[in-house]
């Protein structure tokens, strides 16, 4: 049996081969155990393809240049402000509001799953 589950990850090609690696570890029929083991098998295996595939999507966009720091439409930045505003149910003025730029800039760091720490001295309001 596979030590590390990267091993498992690259000694299975596919969900049927976990049957083969459970009769390989001497896992007999006795009670549904070989079942209830494939089962786990093949579950970890289609986890471990499907994280992999989310780590490589992340790391794709963290290579890609994605421009953060354009500005959202207007619409979209009035649709944030609605969505806030209904999930909060608060309004600030306008002189303590975040600016355009770093609304739409979270916004854009939420959708792409790259999110910085921002040094809160250098943000600024919409005045």
């Amino acid at each position: 049996m596979p030590k590390k589950v990267e091993d498992l990850e690259y000694a299975m090609t596919s969900k049927a081969d976990a049957s083969i690696l459970v009769s390989r570890a001497g896992i007999k029929e006795e009670n549904g155990d070989a079942l209830i083991e494939t089962s786990r098998l093949r579950q970890l295996w289609v986890s471990l393809k499907s994280t992999r595939r989310d780590d490589e999507k992340i790391t794709k966009r963290g290579l890609d240049e994605i421009d953060l720091d354009g500005l959202l439409s207007q619409p979209e930045l009035d649709t944030v402000q609605q969505r806030f505003m209904t999930r909060y149910k608060i309004a600030f003025p306008p002189d303590v509001e975040p600016a355009d730029t770093l609304v739409s800039r979270a916004v854009r760091e939420l959708d792409n799953r790259l999110l910085s720490l921002r040094d809160i001295s250098k943000v600024q309001s919409a005045r």
